[in-house]
């Protein structure tokens, strides 16, 4: 069963029990894939279940939440064992909810352990969104259980752009969300990729990035074959007439 919650001021009210409303409905703001942990933080209370223990998340739940006049949906997915891990009835049902849940969100948060590091899971999990052309964040949770020195968050890093190396755009973040260490400074990098992801590109601007692009290619190109390094390749912007210019 998909469960939704909304969260307004800190009251909750449900139609059987009074206290918490479940309900579906849509939500005018990013919709991000996370974790059970981080949405307990963001809803201060122990209303989805987390586990040191994988696999506990079976299903995609869908918690709306509002902040400082701001709608979000976050999607807490069952996780991605590899395809031949994968067992026939309710953990291929979860599969299929995690991949479908993937097709509606702006952004996924991979949540990271920072005492693991990065696992086979958080890969596979941030190509996918990397396929779907999806916003993301790269984030390490449980930064307060690491022995830190000035060179621990610098590894950290490193470590993350050898792993996702095809998502060298994706923000990173160290937090914890046990105490609540960074995480009211995940809405505003949530917020602008929301943003990047829904920003109109004029065809000037566009036409522009593709004729320098396309100058880029052709100079390498050229200095490769020709073995001349200061040749440099220029387009036409009215009639796409390309010239390459050899200097001295």
């Amino acid at each position: 069963k998909n469960v939704s919650l909304k969260v307004s001021a800190g009251k909750f009210k449900h139609e059987e029990f009074g206290e918490i409303t479940f309900y579906k409905e849509g939500v005018a703001g990013p919709i991000a894939l996370t974790t059970s942990s981080l949405i307990n933080r963001i809803l201060n209370e122990e209303r989805l279940v987390v586990s040191d223990v994988a696999g506990t998340t079976r299903d995609s739940i869908d918690t709306f939440v509002e902040v400082n006049g701001k709608k979000y949906m976050f999607i807490d997915t069952a996780g991605i064992r590899r395809k031949g891990k994968i067992e026939q009835g309710i953990e291929k049902y979860s599969l299929i909810r995690t991949l479908n849940s993937i097709e509606k969100c702006d952004v996924g948060l991979i949540m990271m352990d920072a005492e693991e590091g990065v696992t086979a899971q958080d890969t596979k999990i941030a190509g996918m969104l990397h396929e779907k052309g999806k916003g993301a964040i790269l984030i390490m949770n449980k930064w307060d259980l690491i022995e830190k020195d000035n060179h621990t968050m610098k590894k950290f890093e490193e470590d993350m752009n050898e792993e996702f190396k095809y998502m060298d755009y994706a923000e990173k973040m160290f937090i914890s969300a046990k105490t609540g260490q960074r995480v009211d400074k995940i809405f505003d990098v949530i917020d602008k990729i929301y943003e990047n992801r829904h920003r109109r590109i004029t065809t000037g601007v566009l036409n522009q990035v593709l004729y320098e692009a396309m100058e880029l290619a052709l100079t390498s190109a050229y200095k490769k074959h020709t073995g001349k390094p200061n040749g440099k390749a220029k387009v036409d912007p009215v009639t796409g007439d390309i010239k390459v210019y050899s200097y001295k």
